[in-house]
């Protein structure tokens, strides 16, 4: 075998050996139980929100950011794939990652991986530093809601939807290259459905990885 045959065989040797361990790292932390999966949060301080928002979901995130917040100043990375859910809830953990990055100074990244749609469209602008892989999807659209009463009832229920979103647009539009006219335009009657690559040209992530 020549000395550049056997070199690559190295290199491939290597690369097959490196994806194996990665394999198995995951394997192993896929059927880890909770207090390994904790262990594994606080090792690399990556929070995975992968579910719809709602006051389960937010009150689990919150309470690990509190723990990784009270450990270190550290930077903290999440990890989005959401549909979206209620808008409250989001907020609520919108602004505890804002309170934690203005009290803490803690630096915050969000990396969608799938999808960031809905109300998690908005949690994506909460990074310091936001990131969209290549194959996933941003979503926006107007809040939706179920009610009943009488005529009036219903058009300040619209009259509340229609002001939620323009403060949710407000907060997508902010760090973008768009207007919040623009954003509330595009996301007005339909679900507007943005890929990785415009969704970066938009502004809406600062790059994709």
């Amino acid at each position: 075998m020549s000395r550049d045959a056997f070199q690559e065989a190295l290199r491939l040797e290597s690369g097959s050996a490196k994806k194996k361990n990665l394999a198995e790292a995951e394997l192993y932390r896929l059927q880890a139980g909770p207090e390994r999966r904790r262990e594994l949060v606080f090792a690399r301080r990556e929070v995975f929100f992968a579910s719809e928002v709602d006051e389960f979901q937010v009150d689990s995130a919150v309470d690990i950011l509190r723990d990784l917040a009270a450990e270190s100043e550290d930077p903290i990375t999440i990890y989005l794939n959401s549909p979206g859910g209620d808008i409250f809830d989001g907020l609520l953990l919108f602004d505890y990652i804002a309170e934690l990055r203005e009290e803490r100074g803690i630096e915050f990244t969000t990396r969608v991986k799938g999808l960031a749609a809905s109300m998690a469209s908005v949690l994506a602008q909460a990074g310091d530093h936001r990131t969209i892989s290549a194959n996933s999807w941003y979503m926006v659209h107007e809040p939706s809601t179920i009610t009943w009463g009488k005529a009036g009832d219903i058009k300040r229920e619209a009259k509340l939807l229609e002001d939620m979103h323009k403060q949710l647009c407000a907060i997508i539009a902010a760090r973008s290259n768009l207007t919040v006219a623009e954003v509330i335009r595009k996301s007005t009657d339909k679900d507007w459905w943005v890929p990785a690559p415009a969704a970066v040209d938009f502004g809406f992530f600062d790059e994709l990885a």
